[in-house]
């Protein structure tokens, strides 16, 4: 039901109690008035504001109910926002429900339909998908990384991977139990809608374990498509799935994410902490995000650690971020089905990647 001003205005009182904005906008609603908020003051005075947003009722009902970003909506011409856009982007944030899951983004079954889950993911540019493996799975492959954690987790620790976090590469040569997860069907059906009209396949970018410990701070926020020199606008260059191996919540450290960051242009180049949403899940949840979405590691206020395994999907014709030709020993490459091995990379696109007797139909 589509709310009058006067309830937009009851409502985004309540919502600045969480702690108002980092300056003063004005939501222009044309002649139905104007919502003014100056840090977590909010009246119907107009005035000159920091951010002034110009749409209409309905559309800020759309935006009020999490159905669409600012930014978002902004760059789709559904309303204008003159000033900061920062502030735009932290008012859409400060609406989410304090309890629950996001609005911002969606949640779906296993059983879920694909094209419902491909929507959300290019709308706002995350999804999870809850209780996607067994917990018999998820332990499983946590149990085989378990020694290798403990024996080489700390060589990457730096200032953007934190020092309170391990991590792991070479997981195919570690965790014969993942390829269960790179070539898992309902992902790879998700990763074909989105990556398959730019190129005649994809491989596994990177695959990476990461385990965040009691003490660790957030990661800076981050895109993970940002190690290539180059972007094109619409063209997703890969997808990040990230495994829940242990519970993630907001207290030990689940993934931040800025819905409708992948949005543009122009991309932004800079987000602060305060304005995302954190992606709980349930061990064996799946949290899938596109590579030109600002997210970053939570930081574990907890006394648990959590673990977790992502692997990036990117399109045929880039260089992939992990040499999995030399990181995976080729006895053990040779080891797995065929549609794991061409994930690794084991495939030629065209005829990039051609050696003789090579099928470059693959």
């Amino acid at each position: 039901m589509t709310k009058t001003i006067a309830e937009l205005t009851d409502c985004m009182r309540q919502k600045m109690q969480r702690g108002g904005l980092n300056g003063s906008l004005k939501v222009d609603l044309g002649e139905d008035g104007v919502i003014f908020i100056d840090g977590s003051a909010v009246s119907n005075t107009d005035g000159q504001a920091n951010c002034t947003i110009t749409t209409t009722l309905e559309m800020f009902n759309e935006l009020y109910a999490g159905r669409i970003d600012a930014v978002q909506a902004h760059y789709k011409h559904r309303l204008s926002i003159d000033g900061s856009q920062l502030l735009a982007t932290q008012l859409t944030a400060l609406m989410d429900d304090t309890e629950g899951p996001s609005k911002r983004v969606a949640r779906f079954s296993r059983g879920a339909d694909i094209p419902d889950i491909v929507k959300a993911l290019r709308s706002t540019g995350a999804a999870v998908i809850e209780n996607c493996i067994t917990d018999e799975l998820a332990d499983r492959v946590a149990a085989e990384l378990r020694p290798h954690f403990d024996e080489s987790g700390t060589a990457y620790q730096a200032d953007f991977e934190g020092y309170k976090t391990l991590r792991l590469g070479e997981i195919l040569a570690r965790s014969r139990s993942s390829s269960e997860l790179v070539g898992e069907a309902l992902l790879l059906s998700v990763i074909d809608e989105i990556l398959l009209p730019h190129c005649i396949n994809y491989r596994i970018g990177s695959c990476t374990g990461i385990e965040i410990f009691p003490g660790e701070t957030a990661q800076a926020l981050h895109r993970d498509d940002g190690i290539y020199p180059i972007h094109i606008q619409g063209v997703e260059w890969q997808v990040s799935a990230m495994w829940a191996l242990t519970d993630f919540t907001k207290e030990n450290g689940a993934t931040h994410l800025l819905p409708g960051s992948h949005d543009g242009p122009p991309r932004a180049t800079a987000a602060k902490s305060d304005y995302t949403v954190q992606a709980e899940m349930t061990k064996g949840s799946l949290l899938l995000y596109l590579g030109s979405l600002l997210h970053g590691g939570g930081a574990n206020n907890s006394d648990q650690p959590r673990m977790g395994l992502v692997n990036t999907y990117a399109v045929g014709w880039l260089r992939q971020e992990e040499n999995h030709y030399l990181a995976i020993p080729k006895e053990i490459a040779d080891s797995y089905p065929l549609r794991i091995r061409q994930l690794m990379g084991y495939q030629t696109h065209g005829l990039l990647g051609w050696y003789p007797d090579a099928d470059i139909n693959m």
